[in-house]
């Protein structure tokens, strides 16, 4: 966990500023409030992901990932496993949504890759900065 705080993208780093957190902070609280979390590493983490549950009886959660430079390395390991993860945890969740900074073109690429919809960007955080809200359905 620590790796990747201080390690960070810096596109995560900056939504993260956007939304008025530090890199530190911003991968914590997200992972106390997940029900499960995960690292993605080859010779070093990648990333670390959850889902942070919002309704348990419809199966609705917000999932996020925080990563490194150490994903666009193993991009092809990335997003040979990412689809796997994916319907693992939609195995559980039925609904996974959260928001994306409109800065963040690569997020954006891949979430669109991995099924997600988007919706049009509206000011989020402290500065208003414009984020897209992406949902996923089973």
């Amino acid at each position: 966990m620590a790796f990747v705080a201080e390690n960070m993208r810096q596109a995560d780093r900056e939504e993260l500023e956007a939304l008025g957190q530090d890199s530190e902070e911003g991968i914590w609280q997200a992972f106390r409030a997940s029900e499960q979390a995960w690292v993605m590493q080859e010779d070093a983490p990648m990333c670390v992901f959850g889902v942070i549950p919002t309704n348990l009886l419809t199966g609705e959660g917000i999932i996020w990932l925080l990563g490194t430079d150490n994903v666009k390395r193993h991009a092809r390991g990335f997003l040979e496993v990412s689809p796997r993860c994916l319907q693992k945890i939609m195995a559980t969740y039925s609904h996974l949504h959260n928001y994306v900074d409109q800065r963040n073109k690569a997020s954006i690429r891949w979430l669109k890759w991995m099924g997600f919809e988007f919706q049009a960007a509206q000011p989020l955080g402290p500065r208003g900065l414009p984020f897209h809200r992406f949902d996923k359905r089973a």
